[in-house]
């Protein structure tokens, strides 16, 4: 059996990618909600066994998003000069690697510093994954694929704390971490064999990572691409805000049970991935950039009305649970549309935008589970106050810094683009112009 190895994206024969090949893209991104959220129950076992603060054992979530950060910006313009494949392969074995040293970890320091690595790890499959789907569509068709792909992504934190807890009725936590190291070897075994390389040699950056690394300029000054960063960023990080202190909200103020709580987790994960398949059908209707900020108003109302209800402190964990469902609901409206929004103008950059991108949300996201910790578990407070916060300030940087631009503006941009864009050739400016 040989490996694929071709340098053509793999499309069907109207021109669309493989509806097969987004899948598998989105089974390798799944890798990053698998490791947040399948070990969510076992927190307060691993603080007991392990004999640490409840702070400190946020810190191997903290930990990981902060790899998963620094990881992109080195994967994304790689990947741009190198081309996806490669990439992707590397990242998956270093993964692999470190989910078995995170089994046998005998302290918290350890388990840190190698949650740390293998966020590093999987972020070259979070960036390379979405630098494919830019390779293959922009525009309304790249946010239909992006909705299809997080169809697989969002089945992630759906399974990932249903599965966490009926592992931990038959191992401890340390074999959550032997789970995620047959799970990686089973997707490196799959990608080694069933994925292409989608970037040409003829498309990739010239001049090798150097050249790839200074595109990061040109995107920082562009408002628009910042904007959507932000935008995504901000709601990131409210989902991880609740991500980060949920199971001590749900576990030890309204006493679930650690299935329960994979349970009300799943549920609201399900909600996300839902209106992920429901955008990919409304953007053949509807702007991307329009469902984006219908998105970001029902997360930020919800989000007001979980602060007001937290402040209450009420009796059942369902006042609770129901605004959360909303707000979580709420993403599958923004991640995808404010990705290939944010990366439409950038075909042959497009590692390196959705690496920043990304970046920039898991940046957000470690900030906020480190700052909950902080914040304590006696109430629901803390958590509804940052995702009020967040998805406030999402909403503003979507309405201020990505509102469009005038002609004149949009003239002016185009210019810096192709002097660092440079089309293959003027039709695919054109058509990704009219998409």
């Amino acid at each position: 059996m040989t490996s694929v190895k071709t340098s053509q994206p793999t499309v069907t024969a109207t021109g669309r990618p493989r509806v097969g090949l987004v899948l598998l893209l989105g089974a390798i991104t799944i890798l990053g909600p698998l490791s947040i959220d399948l070990y969510l129950p076992a927190f307060p076992t691993i603080q007991h066994e392990l004999g640490a603060s409840e702070a400190s054992v946020q810190l191997t979530l903290t930990g990981f998003l902060v790899g998963l950060a620094l990881g992109q910006p080195i994967s994304g313009p790689l990947s741009d000069a190198i081309g996806r494949r490669r990439p992707m392969l590397i990242g998956l074995t270093i993964y692999l690697a470190m989910s078995v040293l995170l089994a046998v970890s005998p302290s918290i320091e350890i388990l840190i510093g190698a949650r740390f690595l293998q966020g590093v790890a999987g972020a070259f499959g979070v960036a390379v994954a979405m630098g494919m789907v830019r390779d293959l569509a922009a525009g309304a068709a790249a946010a239909r694929l992006l909705s299809t792909m997080m169809l697989v992504t969002g089945l992630g934190p759906i399974l990932a704390p249903m599965i966490g807890g009926q592992l931990l009725r038959l191992v401890d936590w340390r074999g959550v971490f032997w789970f995620l190291a047959v799970v990686a070897l089973g997707l490196l075994a799959t990608a080694y064999f069933a994925i292409p390389e989608t970037l040409p040699a003829d498309r990739r950056t010239t001049g090798g990572v150097r050249t790839a690394l200074r595109s990061y300029r040109v995107l920082i000054t562009d408002r628009i691409y910042v904007g959507y960063a932000l935008t995504n960023g901000l709601m990131f990080g409210a989902v991880f805000g609740y991500i980060a202190a949920a199971s001590f909200v749900y576990q030890g103020i309204y006493h679930l049970t650690p299935q329960a709580y994979g349970v009300a987790a799943g549920i609201n994960a399900l909600g996300m991935v839902a209106m992920t398949q429901v955008n990919g059908r409304l953007v053949s209707y509807f702007a991307p950039r329009r469902l984006l900020i219908v998105g970001v108003v029902i997360a930020t109302l919800s989000g007001a009305v979980l602060l007001g209800i937290a402040t209450t402190r009420p009796s059942s964990v369902w006042w609770i649970a129901v605004p959360l469902f909303v707000m979580v609901a709420s993403i599958g409206l923004v991640m995808p549309n404010g990705m290939a929004m944010a990366l439409n103008d950038y075909p042959k950059s497009a590692g390196t935008g959705a690496a920043l991108m990304g970046a920039s949300q898991f940046v957000l996201g470690g900030a906020v589970t480190a700052l909950m910790g902080l914040g304590g578990s006696s109430t629901a407070i803390p958590m509804a106050g940052f995702i009020a916060g967040l998805t406030l300030l999402s909403l503003t940087a979507q309405l201020v810094l990505a509102r469009p631009r005038s002609g004149r503006a949009a003239a002016a941009r185009q210019r810096v683009l192709l002097r660092y864009e440079p089309a293959t050739h003027e039709s695919e400016v054109a058509a990704e112009a009219r998409a």
